[in-house]
């Protein structure tokens, strides 16, 4: 399985600012909170994996990032980005579109 870093996400976030929203400020707002969402998809509980599944990984993933508010901005959209690159590099691709993605998102956020 490969993780995203903190350092990935922050990334992430940065460029999708300048790309749509340059005005906006650039920043981790809960680095704390970053680093356990970036940790939690690796978490165990008694012996097993606590998300065992990519999909798993994908939802903690994309409700960690946009229910928490890590960043200063663009919360929400790092976090459709960051579930699809997580998702492209373990050998997935998402199929629905964009618009559907970002309601799905507003929806359980």
């Amino acid at each position: 399985m490969n993780y995203l870093t903190e350092e990935q996400l922050i990334q992430i976030n940065a460029r999708i600012i300048k790309k749509f929203t340059p005005q906006e400020i650039i920043g981790v707002r809960e680095k704390e909170g970053l680093n356990a969402v970036v940790e939690a998809p690796k978490a165990t509980a008694f012996g097993e994996d606590a998300y065992p599944t990519i999909f798993d990984i994908a939802a903690v993933l994309l409700l960690g990032i946009a229910g928490k508010q890590l960043f200063q901005n663009a919360n929400k959209r790092t976090a459709i980005a960051a579930t699809d690159i997580f998702l492209q590099i373990n050998g997935y691709k998402a199929t629905w579109e964009h618009d559907e993605y970002i309601a799905f998102v507003m929806d359980v956020v």
